[in-house]
């Protein structure tokens, strides 16, 4: 065992602060509600054209969402979970994001589940917190989006994947279908994810003595997933025959710092992660036999979260789909390595992690505030409008919006 994991184990244990029920409720409790602050700051205060769309394709009776969809291009779950989010508590831009403000904070119950019964309490704990200040998670919890969403199910789905294949509890694999056709529903980008959890499956099949067993396992959940995707299908073909994103343009290699800058709020945090994390990581890499179900738990984490952005990035050479806001499904299994390594870390991983949190907790609200001039024209003008007017706008995508 390396000197660095014989120190973390020498010092004092920050879960014997939560050693009881009570202690951990507590805990999920306030951080809960410290992250609930955080996503509330700018809620209602602006939306920008896809908000509109979503909340007029919402709109629309329930059963008629999924054909309406055939000309947006996205999978029906949000819209639908959306449609019955806005017949309980409105349809004003505050009401329909705070679906998203609710989903966001199923990161922090997920992450203690997920880091817990994975790697144990400390990395729990450490999970938790992550999802609760995410910067990714906090502006995306105030959009009618489903981006919040998209990292929930990364989440929860990444662990899943470690408990079925690494860990093999084969009592999981009911929530794995259950969460693969989720991601597949929620957003185009679950294709992503599907393809490089089984670019992983098949790296874990090539160092696994349990091939058949793996392999069947592999079978019964992708298969079960797909049968419930089949309806969508059709769809899928026509919205990739008819829909695009022309406004993109293929990524380049500049994507690792794109993806800090997105997903972790910049270089300082990137830097303090890959520093304190990466330290404690490279702890479990060099262990002995003894530590083997963790080594490849951390390397089939490392293989989701890469194989997904490889094939997105690969794919958008060719179709462009690469943007800053599709790239949360990869805060799954960072959040997992990012919670296992610093646990392992000893006092370096609680001090990054301080920093983390600290420079995550600074507000940055002014973007949010700001996302479309819709709403100040329309207060421009509201003195002068008389029900009946007309109103034209020359782009179509923004006639919700302005509606």
């Amino acid at each position: 065992m390396s000197a660095l994991a014989s120190r973390a184990r020498a010092l004092p244990r920050v879960e014997s602060l939560f050693t009881g029920t009570t202690g951990v409720v507590l805990l999920v409790g306030a951080l809960t509600l410290v992250s609930l602050y955080m996503r509330t700051r700018a809620l209602g205060a602006s939306l920008w054209m896809d908000e509109g769309l979503s909340i007029g394709i919402a709109s629309q009776p329930f059963f008629d969402i999924p054909g309406v969809l055939r000309q947006d291009g996205n999978p029906p779950l949000y819209y639908m979970a959306l449609h019955l989010w806005m017949e309980v508590f409105g349809t004003g831009p505050a009401d329909t994001q705070g679906l998203s403000v609710a989903i966001s904070l199923l990161a922090v119950p997920g992450g203690l589940w997920a880091g817990w019964t994975l790697f144990g309490k400390r990395a729990g704990l450490i999970c938790a917190a992550l999802g609760a200040f995410n910067p990714f998670l906090t502006v995306y919890a105030q959009e009618t989006r489903m981006y919040s969403l998209m990292v929930v199910l990364s989440l929860l789905l990444s662990a899943t994947f470690l408990h079925i294949f690494v860990f093999r509890r084969r009592s999981y694999l009911p929530l794995m279908v259950v969460l693969l056709a989720a991601i597949l529903y929620t957003h185009s980008w679950g294709i992503f994810v599907t393809a490089g959890t089984l670019v992983t499956l098949g790296l874990v099949l090539v160092w696994s003595d349990e091939r058949r067993d793996l392999l069947k396992d592999g079978l019964i959940g992708y298969g079960l997933a797909f049968v419930l995707y089949i309806p969508w299908l059709p769809t899928l073909l026509y919205q990739t025959a008819n829909t695009g994103a022309p406004w993109l343009n293929s990524p380049r290699l500049g994507a690792p710092v794109q993806i800090a800058k997105g997903l972790l709020g910049g270089g300082t945090v990137t830097v303090a992660l890959v520093l304190a994390a990466g330290s404690g990581l490279a702890a479990i890499l060099t262990r002995k036999v003894a530590d083997e179900r963790e080594r490849r738990a951390v390397l089939t984490a490392l293989s989701i979260g890469v194989a997904t952005l490889a094939v997105a990035w690969l794919f958008s050479q060719v179709s462009p789909a690469w943007t800053t806001r599709y790239l949360g499904v990869a805060l799954g299994p960072i959040f997992l390595l990012a919670s296992v390594g610093l646990a392992r870390a000893g006092n370096l991983g609680l001090v990054a992690l301080v920093i983390v949190l600290v420079i995550w907790a600074v507000p940055k609200t002014s973007n949010l505030e700001n996302k479309s001039n819709a709403a100040d024209l329309a207060n421009a003008v509201a003195n002068d409008m008389r029900p009946g007017d007309l109103v034209v706008t020359l782009q179509p995508e923004q006639h919700p919006l302005i509606h």
